[in-house]
């Protein structure tokens, strides 16, 4: 029985808090749209916070990422493709060279 009711805390646990930090995230895509003041001062919170708080993290695309390693690993990727050459019908010839 013990294990039981922990396993079912823990998931509800775990569903709270997921649904926490999409509140999160929603507010800061709100802020970001409406009121910049708000959105830096929420950013610049979430920089210096404990990088163990709950709640800090990053959208890339569609997936909010939390942990260092990840985030580091998106812009990672993002400068990759932000720098490896691409054949594209809209660059710009002379500065393909």
């Amino acid at each position: 029985m013990c294990a039981t009711s922990k396993a079912s805390f823990r998931r509800t646990f775990r569903h709270s808090v997921e649904k926490y930090l999409d509140a999160l995230d929603k507010k800061l895509d709100n802020d970001a749209d409406k009121d910049s003041v708000a959105f830096w001062k929420q950013v610049q919170a979430r920089k210096r916070s404990n990088k163990s708080r709950t709640g800090a993290g990053i959208k890339f695309g569609d997936r909010v990422y939390r942990s260092r390693e990840s985030i580091c690993g998106q812009w990672g990727s993002y400068f990759h493709k932000l720098y490896s050459p691409s054949s594209s019908p809209d660059f710009d010839n002379e500065w393909e060279m």
